[in-house]
């Protein structure tokens, strides 16, 4: 396949962060661009189902490192249409479609089933709605 997948961010959905503002990895600020006195913007990742899920991703205005966070009403809104529950994982990621140059952010929520023979089985959330 002529797409790159680069990680982002993984959330382990907990009572900090089902309700609250998420934070982000600062090392992920590369693939987004602030411009000039920007301090929050608005983006679109795509879900399995090729769905775009609206986002708004913010920083600092001033302190020592920019501190990034997914904002609340948007983060929220995306765990409710998911019907998300605590300990489901979310990652999202930038992927690169080396032809055609399109790039993309993506999402995806993941639950732990079972454990078989010591491993975890997941499955993808929107997997289980259809």
């Amino acid at each position: 396949m002529d797409l790159i997948t680069l990680p982002l961010s993984t959330h382990s959905l907990n009572l900090n962060n089902i309700d609250s503002p998420v934070n982000f990895p600062s090392r992920s600020l590369l693939a987004f661009l602030f411009p000039q006195g920007v301090y929050s913007i608005m983006f679109e990742a795509f879900d399995v189902d090729d769905q775009p899920i609206p986002f708004r991703l913010s920083i600092r205005r001033v302190g020592a490192y920019p501190k990034p966070v997914l904002c609340q009403a948007l983060w929220r809104r995306y765990v409710a249409q998911k019907n998300l529950q605590l300990n489901d994982r979310v990652f999202f990621s930038l992927e690169i479609n080396r032809v055609t140059g399109l790039v993309r952010y993506r999402v995806m929520a993941l639950r732990r089933m079972f454990t078989l023979f010591g491993q975890d089985i997941w499955v993808n959330v929107e997997k289980l709605h259809h």
